[in-house]
């Protein structure tokens, strides 16, 4: 079978043949001569929120079905670039039937992004606000140089609240290292590349995570559904770098770029230079989400060191649930390590985990073990495994790499 990446080069190699044939460049005038305004484009194809009702009075529908928000409500203190930036993502119209995972592809962005195959999705707009609200939706960005390669897994590796295991070897080398929020963006970005080569974490998507990042503790806002008011609302989603220092040195000895929807924490991408480094800094990060209260910090694509670190795999539905759960409620989350005081604002990496290790997560762990709904069906899907369950499943599949079965 051919690599996801591999197949998402192909893609574009199409998509760019089609655009010099003039198929996207139409698709573009027609949206473009379908509406009066200067609104951008992507304001243009902001209408309609996961197949719900339009998000506002104050859109109106215009020729082709698109919706023209004639007031934004979006970031006001976006630059002249970023207009700019933004009339430059053409939009795509899938001729495509749609599958179980563009099922989950609301129709606000249905004329942005287009299903590619399996899990994954492609969009040559780059644009960061894009990037948000892709990211509230619940996929998980990625690229190749050319194409935003949104993924929403079939199934998303995930660790809830009270789930964290620690290995001893981590908890016992953490007090050599310190820890810091966004005091090292770009150096992230370089021990990334310097680790895995360029991947997927290409200049363009560096440039959407850089616009992001700098939004600080604002973040970027996000209009979507808000399923317990029934109305649209403000998802805000914030972009950070984590950093793992060596006390001895000073050197930047690990991290990872990650970002929050309400209370899940998802990670990106993130580098190790030194041997042990890698494990204190997922181990310190597990902790401090812990300790902050974020409902599930998610991994994306599963992995054996992610089981041992006590993730699970939750099916889609479950977990776009419980995004749409917590994106618009728990919007207010920061996080942060200011109950960590240090001159440096590095606090060491062992006080990190004990405090992680000593806080109650009763109340996290009931609010997970709650039902999910499907966002769509409002049926009872599923429960929170149990560690009986979970223990079945993972002999289950270990069973199945040593190509036997039950």
């Amino acid at each position: 079978m051919t690599p996801p990446l591999e197949q998402a080069e192909q893609q574009e190699k199409i998509a760019i043949e089609s655009n010099k044939r003039g198929s996207l460049s139409s698709a573009l005038s027609s949206v473009s001569a379908s509406t009066s305004t200067t609104t951008s484009l992507f304001r243009r194809a902001r209408g309609v929120g996961s197949g719900l009702p339009p998000p506002s009075a104050q859109a109106e529908k215009q020729k082709g079905g698109i919706m023209v928000r004639t007031s934004s409500t979006y970031a006001t203190d976006e630059s002249e670039e970023e207009r700019d930036e933004e009339e430059h993502c053409v939009p795509y119209v899938s001729s495509q039937e749609p599958d179980s995972a563009d099922d989950y592809l609301p129709d606000y962005l249905k004329r942005l992004v287009l299903h590619s195959h399996g899990d994954f999705f492609q969009t040559p707009c780059f644009e960061a606000r894009l990037v948000a609200h892709l990211m509230a939706e619940g996929f998980l960005p990625i690229s190749t140089n050319y194409l935003l390669l949104p993924k929403l897994h079939a199934r998303r590796c995930v660790i809830p609240t009270g789930r964290l295991h620690i290995a001893k070897s981590a908890k016992k080398r953490s007090k050599k290292y310190k820890f810091s929020i966004n005091q090292a963006f770009s150096a992230v970005v370089e021990g990334c590349h310097a680790q895995h080569g360029i991947s997927w974490l290409y200049p363009k998507i560096v440039a959407a995570f850089s616009q992001l990042f700098r939004k600080g503790a604002t973040g970027t806002p996000a209009r979507v559904h808000d399923d317990s008011s029934g109305e649209d609302a403000i998802s805000v989603v914030r972009l950070y770098s984590m950093e793992v220092w060596n006390i001895s040195s000073g050197h930047l000895v690990a991290g990872e770029l990650g970002y929050t929807v309400g209370s899940i924490y998802t990670s990106l991408t993130g580098f190790s230079a030194e041997d042990g480094a890698g494990s204190v800094q997922l181990a310190a990060l597990g902790s401090l989400l812990q300790h902050l209260e974020v409902t599930m910090w998610d991994l994306g694509m599963v992995m054996d060191y992610k089981e041992r670190l006590g993730a699970i795999e939750m099916p889609r539905p479950e977990f776009v649930a419980h995004v749409h759960r917590v994106r618009v409620s728990h919007s207010s989350l920061l996080l942060h390590l200011n109950d960590f005081p240090a001159t440096d604002d590095r606090p060491n990496c062992k006080d990190i985990i004990t405090a992680g290790s000593t806080t109650t997560s009763h109340t996290q762990e009931q609010s997970l073990a709650a039902k999910t709904i499907h966002p769509r069906t409002s049926s009872t899907i599923i429960d929170v495994p149990s560690e009986e369950k979970l223990g079945n499943e993972t002999r289950k599949r270990e069973k199945r790499r040593k190509g036997t079965s039950k």
